[in-house]
């Protein structure tokens, strides 16, 4: 209360005389009675008083938090509270938006745009770059004046402006420098653990966090962290889907690597498996990849691979089958029958039939297997029957198609 009142006095000594002496006397009064002194006392000045609370995120006392409160409610309209925080403070801000006394600027209206990225960079900073460099620069910083003016200290002096710009990440020693003291440092061990093991996603939400950590309760997590704008940006109005910043996310994937490089793989698969129970059939693979099982990419190709194909997604298709080693495909029937269909549909179709036929051959080679026992990439001799049933239907597709087909 001191303080506020000093801060006030900077602009009329006079303004809270009376409440100082009172806070200084044996009467221990209340915050509110203080208060009302210092409010009616600056409702008779004629000054326009603006008083400005900085980094209000480090007040952790609920006495101050009401004292603000307090004052919100009864300040004259002549007085202008501007707080600078990095997390919502507990005030009436919803009761304050609904009567439009309160103005936010928020981390979207502080992003620089590309045409005023451009003006730091060239007319400011001296720097004579072109609007290629200066846009592939701005997607990395994303409008983060801060990432941008380290990003210019590291350019002073490079030869290769272009190549420097193309590579600059979240690993540049700037941009490690802050984020490791301002960011990561301040976080709890909790936070930082969730931090580090969700950067293997491009975009996230608490469901696919509780898979990835193998725990539930993630999306507290994640809104503290929106609340406290801790470079999680939100794709939706609905607060479901966050993504990081491209920077950060860049650190937190280097520092996973250095602190828990054996557990990537296996966060790569959670990440996988959940985005398979989702359908999203091109995040399902490209995770399992990233966590390099070979194995699960090839269940998966083999799981959705013809339903992709009903929908005229051949090329997806084929993009699948390109990431497995060619020993994957020809040790699977299925996988043998899928990029028979490809090169049937596309060519060349002699190819067609080599692969019908290693897939017949792996059949042959299989033990007889039953409903309880499955050989190797069989669920039955059921699974059997379909294989050579697809077999059939594809060498008819190729019959009727070239012509060799004879209809009684």
């Amino acid at each position: 209360m001191t303080y506020l009142i000093s801060a006030i006095q900077k602009i009329d000594a006079n303004i809270g005389q009376e409440a100082l002496e009172i806070l200084q006397s044996s009467q221990n009064p209340t915050y509110e009675v203080i208060l009302c002194l210092l409010i009616n006392e600056i409702s008779q000045t004629s000054e326009h008083i603006s008083l400005i609370l900085d980094d209000y995120h480090f007040i952790n006392d609920e006495q101050v938090h009401k004292i603000i409160s307090f004052l919100v409610d009864y300040m004259p309209r002549f007085m202008h509270l501007v707080v600078s925080t990095r997390l919502d403070p507990p005030l009436s801000l919803t009761r304050m938006r609904a009567h439009r006394e309160l103005v936010e600027i928020r981390s979207k209206d502080l992003r620089l745009t590309l045409e005023e990225t451009a003006v730091i960079l060239n007319d400011v900073m001296g720097f004579a770059l072109t609007m290629e460099d200066v846009k592939s620069l701005d997607e990395r910083v994303e409008g983060w004046a801060a990432s941008l003016y380290m990003a210019a200290l590291s350019m002073q002096g490079t030869k290769d402006v272009s190549r420097f710009i193309k590579t600059f990440t979240g690993s540049n020693r700037f941009i490690l420098d802050y984020l490791m003291e301002e960011v990561l440092g301040k976080e709890t061990a909790e936070v930082k653990d969730f931090l580090l093991r969700t950067s293997i996603v491009e975009r996230m939400n608490a469901s696919l966090c509780n898979s990835i950590l193998d725990k539930e309760d993630n999306q507290q997590i994640l809104s503290q962290l929106e609340r406290s704008n801790t470079f999680l940006i939100p794709l939706d109005n609905e607060q479901i889907w966050y993504r990081y910043h491209h920077l950060f996310a860049d650190l937190l994937q280097k520092r996973l690597m250095n602190i828990h490089p054996t557990q990537i793989s296996n966060l790569h698969t959670r990440a996988s498996i959940w985005y398979d129970e989702e359908s999203l059939l091109t995040e399902a693979i490209s995770h399992a990849l990233k966590g390099e099982d070979l194995d699960r990419v090839a269940n998966l190709v083999e799981k959705y691979g013809f339903a992709v194909t009903s929908f005229n997604q051949e090329k997806t298709l084929s993009s699948w089958l390109e990431l497995l080693p060619v020993d994957v495909v020809r040790n699977r029937p299925w996988l043998c029958i899928l990029q028979a269909w490809l090169h049937y549909s596309f060519g060349p179709r002699a190819k067609a039939e080599d692969y019908l036929e290693i897939a017949e051959s792996l059949i042959v080679q299989a033990p007889s297997t039953n409903e309880t026992s499955p050989a190797p990439h069989f669920s039955s001799s059921v699974d059997q029957q379909r294989i050579k049933g697809a077999i059939a239907s594809i060498r008819a597709h190729i019959s009727i198609t070239e012509g060799h087909f004879q209809p009684y």
